[in-house]
């Protein structure tokens, strides 16, 4: 019996690591993109075959709305809400805590650092017949920092929401897929922003987990640890 579980316990985390050589491959497939024109020109004709050529209302209507879901202050009360009846206020505050942390980091290396190393346009800029149904932001494509952000938090809320994981991620879904439905981004910019922001969320959520377990060994820096969170 144990032997059969260590097998199927080895045999998952070679699928885990299985799965992580894959998501970096297809992270550097996606990062040479702009620079490589048979794989550029395949990210436009998917770019051309995502993002409608026609107006379609309620689906423009929907796609502006997720995509803009990030500030909606109704969102993040529900959101908080939800936290607070599922985990209670304590589970909930380290959530939000870890959501802000992310959401910064995330920001901060999408938005300040890849887009000014890659400066790719925006595809209205060089690509004939995007249909773009909100103006373009400034900054550069690459990559989605929508994309990333929403990635980040799904997974970073899903550390202490397991039940709610496959919501959470079919949210960032759509509105990473909304960028591309808008015509703001390139699909490689969206599928790098994802990757970007889930390994973001992933190596806090593990850094987080060592030092708590640094914490749990040293008896002051527990003692002041449970005082913190006694008071919340």
């Amino acid at each position: 019996m144990m032997g059969e579980k260590a097998a199927g316990d080895l045999g998952k985390g070679r699928f885990i690591v299985a799965i992580k050589i894959v998501l970096v491959f297809v992270f550097l497939l996606c990062s040479v993109t702009p620079f490589v024109e048979p794989i550029k020109e395949v990210d436009a004709k998917l770019l051309k075959l995502l993002n409608p050529d026609c107006e379609h209302k309620f689906a423009d209507m929907l796609m502006l709305t997720v995509t803009h879901l990030g500030k909606n202050a109704l969102f993040w009360l529900l959101l908080i809400v939800w936290l607070w009846c599922c985990k209670g206020f304590k589970r909930m505050a380290m959530a939000l805590i870890a959501v802000l942390l992310v959401l910064s980091l995330t920001d901060l290396l999408t938005g300040r650092f890849m887009k000014d190393i890659w400066k790719r346009p925006r595809p209205a800029l060089v690509e004939a017949g995007v249909r773009t149904i909100e103006p373009a932001g400034k900054s550069p494509s690459f990559p989605s920092a929508h994309a990333a952000n929403w990635f980040a938090a799904a997974r970073a809320l899903s550390h202490f929401i397991p039940e709610g994981k496959p919501s959470l991620f079919v949210i960032a879904s759509l509105v990473a897929y909304s960028r591309i439905y808008l015509g703001v981004h390139y699909p490689s910019d969206v599928i790098a922003g994802c990757i970007v922001g889930y390994a973001v969320a992933s190596i806090v959520l593990l850094l987080g987990k060592l030092i708590l377990m640094w914490i749990k060994r040293n008896a002051l820096y527990r003692k002041c640890f449970c005082s913190f969170l006694a008071r919340l």
